[in-house]
């Protein structure tokens, strides 16, 4: 667990990026999130050190969360890798053309077969 001091340096290395909040309160929360969710002294510095070369604006406690506790989405339901349905894109519904040009969508054919 990062010492509150360290903590506190560390976020405000981040006082001259845009939107740093004025409100000392708001800076407690920084620091406070800073200490919840990193895992040492050695990751709280890099975190900085890439949010000030890569942002233009201070984090927010979701950032740092963020950062330190990536949601599981990506590994869990990455992208597939390769499609079902030629005619939807696995979306489940398929785009027709009515008289007159006008387009619309229903539901594609594939949906009926279980998966």
């Amino acid at each position: 667990m990062l010492k509150p001091e360290f903590a506190e340096y560390q976020i405000r290395r981040l006082t001259g990026l845009g939107l740093f909040p004025a409100d000392e309160v708001a800076v407690v929360e920084l620091v406070d999130w800073l200490i919840k969710c990193a895992p040492g002294e050695a990751a709280a510095v890099e975190f900085i050190d890439i949010w000030l070369r890569t942002n233009p604006e201070a984090p927010k406690p979701c950032d740092i969360y963020e950062h330190f506790n990536p949601l599981p989405c990506n590994k869990e339901f990455g992208a597939a890798t390769e499609i079902r349905c030629q005619i939807c894109g696995d979306t489940g519904f398929k785009i027709i053309e009515r008289p007159g040009g006008i387009t619309a969508a229903t539901k594609c054919e594939c949906q009926a077969v279980p998966r």
